[in-house]
């Protein structure tokens, strides 16, 4: 009988610890404030110390900031680091004299069990990240999906037994696939970066690659061009002789039935964005000087973007690298709006950089409630292309 309640309470404390690491970072961030701020923590405090894990550094100085997402990355050249948003994602709490005394009521028993909770939970994470920045460094400073390298979790798990910080600790697979699915890294651009996405086996990483060449053939047929388009044979000569992948046609065509993506010839016939774009005017040259002639006072949305002065790339030989749309929006007054963007009064000041070289073009298209419409094309387009406008700094 005694085995049997010790193998329970060894079983319930590893589903306490499991449901624990799934959190997401605000949620943990709030659980940790709302116990440092019980009358049970008030009552423990002078039994415990609290410090931050070595190293460590957070984004505004102190950490006590809301937090959105787990850290930033910092990228300065060629070098890259972090600092997490909260102070409560570093915090160790430890007993003074080392061991809980006799006397302590049950509540703050069961308190220090969750601040030992906290302490696993935080050690872990911060060795997971170490690992998974120094496994993916190149792709994190890169961003191309070219650079992200084969990392699997039992691969992480196996690095973070090693650092001195995690002995003692479990560091096993099934615990970083619960702590990486609710967790996200923002980059100095403002991009969140899932932790789940750093992790990638063979397979998937073959699947990042293809997806990202169908997105960049989708450049090329947008920007004009009208000649073949890749085929199953096609993908597999490019990833085999750019990423040395070694993969098969057939392994191509079944990637990209598991990506949903159709053949050469559906791929031609149903280009989303150049659908969703369907009836917008002739580009228009986007200076001061012509709005009053060129664009009407009236609803809609509108494209800009940069003018194209380079020959039609054929995506067999050269594959497109930027996409030549700056911005994607909508107002009740298109004038009134593209003048704002020309003058810098429209708080987007990366888009007024851009006009300012005075090579932009901008089309449109009137609705009478264009706001449902420029979310809908938005949409399209980050569908398309992968990512969106290089000036839309939130989606509409």
């Amino acid at each position: 009988m005694p085995a049997n309640r010790t193998l329970s309470e060894s079983l319930l404390s590893k589903i306490t610890l499991a449901r624990f690491l799934e959190l997401s970072a605000k949620r943990f961030q709030q659980y940790v404030a709302e116990l440092e701020q019980s009358q049970d923590f008030i009552a423990l405090r002078p039994f415990i110390s609290i410090d931050a894990l070595p190293g460590t550094r957070f984004l505004d100085g102190t950490g006590q900031g809301r937090a959105t997402h787990l850290l930033n990355l910092r990228r300065d050249s060629d070098q890259l680091g972090f600092q997490y948003q909260s102070c409560y994602f570093t915090r160790q709490y430890a007993l003074k004299d080392g061991a809980p005394p006799a006397d302590w009521p049950g509540p703050v028993r069961r308190l220090w069990h969750r601040l030992r909770l906290v302490n696993t939970r935080n050690l872990l994470t911060h060795a997971l990240i170490q690992v998974v920045v120094h496994a993916q460094r190149k792709y994190l400073l890169s961003n191309d999906i070219a650079d992200l390298v084969q990392y699997t979790q039992q691969a992480a798990a196996d690095d973070m037994a090693r650092l001195p910080d995690t002995q003692g600790i479990v560091c096993e697979a099934s615990r970083i696939s619960r702590l990486a699915c609710h967790l996200c890294l923002l980059t100095g651009e403002g991009q969140g970066i899932p932790l789940a996405r750093l992790f990638v086996n063979s397979r998937q990483r073959n699947q990042y690659l293809l997806d990202s060449l169908i997105k960049a053939e989708a450049l090329s047929l947008f920007q004009g061009y009208r000649g073949k388009l890749l085929t199953d044979d096609d993908l597999a000569v490019i990833l085999n002789n750019v990423h040395q992948l070694g993969i098969s046609r057939r392994s191509i065509t079944n990637a990209r039935h598991s990506l949903a993506i159709p053949d050469h010839r559906e791929r031609h016939k149903h280009m989303p964005y150049v659908a969703a774009t369907s009836g917008f005017s002739r580009l228009r040259p986007l200076r001061l000087e012509l709005l009053d002639c060129s664009i009407p006072a009236k609803a809609g949305v509108y494209e800009i973007r940069l003018r194209d002065t380079e020959p039609l790339k054929d995506p067999l030989t050269v594959l497109p690298s930027h996409n030549p749309i700056l911005y994607i929006g909508s107002s009740l007054n298109l004038k009134k709006r593209l003048r704002e963007h020309l003058t810098g009064n429209s708080n987007n000041n990366e888009l007024y950089e851009q006009l300012s070289q005075g090579n932009a073009e901008v089309r449109f298209k009137l609705y009478e409630a264009p706001r449902w419409i420029e979310r809908n094309l938005y949409q399209t387009f980050v569908e398309t292309f992968g990512a969106s406008p290089s000036c839309n700094r939130i989606s509409p």
